[in-house]
């Protein structure tokens, strides 16, 4: 089964150029390219919902389940991360409008 996985910059305002998102494969697996170098925050999702990717309440709700991961020049990071079933992301959604 295929996921949503989204990688957002931690700690800074929300920049939509430095969103990224991508599906996964069937066994989980996924891969971002051009991602700058800097500290992100991970997360896989059933459903991505675009507009709350933007909130960091919506975020912290969500903190639990999104892994941390620092992006190197050049480099090939790892990151496991734990999926976050549709009702989690429509709960935190609701308690952030």
């Amino acid at each position: 089964m295929s996921c949503m996985v989204a990688i957002v910059p931690a700690g800074t305002p929300f920049r939509m150029d430095r969103f990224k998102n991508a599906t996964s494969q069937p066994d989980g697996k996924f891969s971002l390219a051009g991602v700058p170098p800097g500290d992100y925050q991970v997360f896989a999702v059933d459903e991505l919902e675009m507009t709350a990717i933007a909130s960091p309440e919506y975020r912290q709700a969500l903190a639990a389940k999104i892994a941390t991961v620092t992006v190197h020049p050049n480099g090939r990071e790892t990151v496991e991360l734990t999926l976050i079933p549709l009702e989690e992301t429509l709960a935190a959604l609701e308690r952030v409008q």
